[in-house]
């Protein structure tokens, strides 16, 4: 069953101009998910009393237009289907003047994590009882791996800050992409984008962008000093 809310959008929301970048299209789309989970009484609560949490994996988004400052929009989420460790998630955004018009689509993949051990854990009953799912706006839950660059261009590093934690300590989802978007040339037209979430940064950690750009898409990879790749993210 899906759930939806709607929103305004807020001067402090909005960007170059005044609309609502990938990021804050993500931010959006989490609050959703939360909300439906608190709603089921499978929210914060939930994770507290089991010490299991459901933690990003993946981004497909389609945007078919932009999301300006003014409208109301509302944003609608539902879960596809489960397996092993794998929950699926698809998305929609709509302004509420056109509601079957829809302005982001998109797809997400899950994973249950133990909060103790920080490892994934096995989807239990308790974790998806819950839930009524519905079909994929694709049909198919497989996500499809994003393909490397060939030669990379190493940029500033950053460090994480507080503001950017989530309510785990690790920064948000949202802020990987925020990031990466600092490195799509200003004249790409982007319409689709693919983010992979490899391995959570945390307070401190230093975030080294590698980018790489064709014809086609800009590509970033947020890498540690090591080499080790917190997130992908692709722009096309």
């Amino acid at each position: 069953m899906s759930y939806s809310f709607e929103n305004k959008i807020r001067f402090s929301e909005t960007a170059d101009r005044e609309k609502l970048s990938v990021g804050n299209i993500i931010d959006y789309m989490q609050d959703c998910t939360n909300y439906h989970s608190e709603s089921l009484g499978l929210g914060i609560g939930y994770q507290i009393r089991t010490g299991r949490a459901w933690i990003l994996n993946s981004w497909q988004i389609r945007l078919n237009g932009d999301i300006r400052l003014g409208d109301t929009v509302r944003t609608t989420t539902w879960p596809c289907g489960f397996d092993k460790v794998f929950g699926y998630r698809n998305f929609t955004m709509a302004n509420t003047a056109t509601p079957g018009d829809f302005l982001v689509e998109a797809e997400s993949t899950w994973i249950i994590m133990d909060v103790e051990t920080g490892r994934i854990a096995k989807i239990e009953q308790g974790d998806t009882e819950r839930y009524v799912c519905e079909p994929s706006l694709s049909g198919d839950l497989k996500k499809k791996k994003i393909l490397p660059g060939t030669e990379y261009a190493e940029q500033t590093a950053c460090m994480v800050r507080r503001y950017q934690l989530d309510i785990n300590g690790h920064m948000n989802n949202s802020w990987y992409v925020k990031i990466a978007e600092e490195y799509v040339p200003q004249d790409r037209a982007v319409t689709f984008v693919r983010v992979e979430y490899k391995k959570a940064a945390r307070l401190g950690d230093v975030i080294i962008p590698f980018v790489y750009n064709d014809d086609f898409r800009c590509l970033a990879e947020l890498r540690d000093g090591d080499g080790n790749i917190y997130a992908v993210a692709e722009f096309s």
